[in-house]
Protein backbone atom coordinates (compact mmCIF):
# COMPACT_ATOMS: atom_id res chain seq x y z
CA UNK A 1 0.00 0.00 0.00
CA UNK A 2 3.32 2.44 0.59
CA UNK A 3 4.06 1.77 -2.79
CA UNK A 4 1.06 2.82 -4.40
CA UNK A 5 0.34 6.13 -2.06
CA UNK A 6 2.87 8.04 -4.07
CA UNK A 7 0.93 7.24 -7.70
CA UNK A 8 -2.31 8.11 -6.37
CA UNK A 9 -1.20 11.49 -5.12
CA UNK A 10 0.62 12.15 -8.39
CA UNK A 11 -2.31 11.35 -10.80
CA UNK A 12 -4.29 13.70 -8.00
CA UNK A 13 -2.04 16.47 -8.83
CA UNK A 14 -2.04 15.72 -12.74
CA UNK A 15 -5.77 15.87 -12.48
CA UNK A 16 -6.37 18.65 -10.23
CA UNK A 17 -3.75 20.41 -13.02
CA UNK A 18 -6.28 19.75 -15.84
CA UNK A 19 -8.97 22.59 -14.56
CA UNK A 20 -10.85 24.39 -16.96
CA UNK A 21 -9.16 26.78 -19.60
CA UNK A 22 -10.94 30.06 -20.57
CA UNK A 23 -10.21 32.59 -23.03
CA UNK A 24 -11.86 36.01 -23.79
CA UNK A 25 -12.96 37.84 -26.47
CA UNK A 26 -14.11 41.45 -26.78
CA UNK A 27 -16.81 43.38 -29.06
CA UNK A 28 -16.79 46.65 -29.62
CA UNK A 29 -19.69 48.83 -29.82
CA UNK A 30 -19.42 52.03 -31.36
CA UNK A 31 -19.49 55.54 -29.73
CA UNK A 32 -22.66 57.18 -30.26
CA UNK A 33 -21.40 60.36 -31.10
CA UNK A 34 -19.19 61.82 -34.15
CA UNK A 35 -17.02 63.05 -31.78
CA UNK A 36 -16.34 59.64 -29.79
CA UNK A 37 -15.93 58.23 -33.19
CA UNK A 38 -13.22 59.87 -33.95
CA UNK A 39 -11.58 59.60 -30.31
CA UNK A 40 -12.25 55.68 -30.55
CA UNK A 41 -10.63 55.33 -34.28
CA UNK A 42 -7.31 57.22 -32.30
CA UNK A 43 -7.50 54.70 -29.94
CA UNK A 44 -7.36 51.84 -32.91
CA UNK A 45 -4.34 54.30 -34.12
CA UNK A 46 -2.55 54.04 -30.80
CA UNK A 47 -3.37 50.24 -30.46
CA UNK A 48 -1.98 49.25 -33.72
CA UNK A 49 1.61 51.46 -33.30
CA UNK A 50 1.95 49.97 -29.75
CA UNK A 51 1.54 46.51 -31.39
CA UNK A 52 3.89 47.75 -33.81
CA UNK A 53 6.33 48.53 -31.43
CA UNK A 54 6.17 44.80 -29.59
CA UNK A 55 6.46 43.35 -32.72
CA UNK A 56 9.53 45.67 -33.46
CA UNK A 57 11.08 44.94 -29.49
CA UNK A 58 10.47 41.45 -29.35
CA UNK A 59 12.31 41.12 -32.77
CA UNK A 60 15.19 42.87 -31.55
CA UNK A 61 14.78 40.64 -27.56
CA UNK A 62 15.16 37.75 -29.83
CA UNK A 63 17.99 38.97 -31.97
CA UNK A 64 20.02 39.30 -28.82
CA UNK A 65 19.07 36.51 -26.86
CA UNK A 66 20.42 34.82 -30.14
CA UNK A 67 23.61 36.36 -29.88
CA UNK A 68 23.84 35.49 -26.13
CA UNK A 69 23.14 31.92 -26.91
CA UNK A 70 25.97 32.04 -29.64
CA UNK A 71 28.47 33.44 -27.33
CA UNK A 72 27.10 30.51 -24.60
CA UNK A 73 27.55 27.50 -26.91
CA UNK A 74 31.03 29.08 -27.86
CA UNK A 75 32.19 29.50 -24.27
CA UNK A 76 30.59 25.83 -24.59
CA UNK A 77 32.43 24.29 -26.93
CA UNK A 78 36.15 26.00 -26.19
CA UNK A 79 36.04 25.01 -22.35
CA UNK A 80 34.85 20.93 -23.50
CA UNK A 81 37.58 21.02 -25.74
CA UNK A 82 40.02 22.57 -23.13
CA UNK A 83 39.39 19.34 -21.41
CA UNK A 84 39.16 17.10 -24.28
CA UNK A 85 35.69 16.48 -23.50
CA UNK A 86 32.71 15.30 -25.84
CA UNK A 87 30.31 18.41 -27.47
CA UNK A 88 27.40 17.00 -26.43
CA UNK A 89 24.98 20.45 -26.12
CA UNK A 90 23.80 22.01 -29.45
CA UNK A 91 23.45 25.98 -29.81
CA UNK A 92 19.51 25.62 -29.42
CA UNK A 93 20.83 24.18 -26.03
CA UNK A 94 21.43 27.81 -24.67
CA UNK A 95 18.78 29.77 -26.34
CA UNK A 96 15.68 31.04 -24.26
CA UNK A 97 13.39 33.38 -25.93
CA UNK A 98 11.07 33.13 -23.02
CA UNK A 99 11.79 36.56 -22.00
CA UNK A 100 11.08 38.00 -25.10
CA UNK A 101 7.31 37.24 -24.43
CA UNK A 102 6.67 39.47 -21.83
CA UNK A 103 2.72 40.04 -22.63
CA UNK A 104 2.77 43.45 -24.40
CA UNK A 105 0.76 42.88 -26.81
CA UNK A 106 -1.85 42.32 -24.16
CA UNK A 107 -0.83 45.45 -22.37
CA UNK A 108 -1.90 47.37 -25.44
CA UNK A 109 -5.01 45.45 -25.56
CA UNK A 110 -6.32 46.55 -22.26
CA UNK A 111 -5.29 50.35 -22.88
CA UNK A 112 -7.16 49.89 -26.32
CA UNK A 113 -10.16 48.79 -24.55
CA UNK A 114 -9.89 51.32 -21.68
CA UNK A 115 -9.10 54.25 -24.35
CA UNK A 116 -12.44 53.29 -26.14
CA UNK A 117 -14.50 53.25 -23.01
CA UNK A 118 -13.75 56.33 -22.31
CA UNK A 119 -14.76 57.54 -25.82
CA UNK A 120 -18.43 56.58 -25.07
CA UNK A 121 -18.00 53.06 -27.13
CA UNK A 122 -18.64 49.94 -24.70
CA UNK A 123 -16.48 46.68 -24.55
CA UNK A 124 -18.15 43.68 -24.39
CA UNK A 125 -16.57 40.72 -22.69
CA UNK A 126 -17.36 37.30 -23.64
CA UNK A 127 -15.69 34.20 -21.70
CA UNK A 128 -15.86 30.86 -23.05
CA UNK A 129 -14.15 27.64 -21.81
CA UNK A 130 -11.82 26.04 -24.48
CA UNK A 131 -10.27 23.40 -22.72
CA UNK A 132 -11.50 20.85 -19.82
CA UNK A 133 -14.81 21.89 -19.92
CA UNK A 134 -17.29 20.60 -17.98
Amino acid sequence: MMKILPLFIAMALFVAGCGPVYKTDYRFTTPPTDKGKICANNCLDKMNSCTATCGQQKSECKRIKSLEAENAYLRYVNEQQSKSQPIEKSRSHFENFSACDVGCEERCESVHRICHSNCGGNVIEHRYCTAFCD
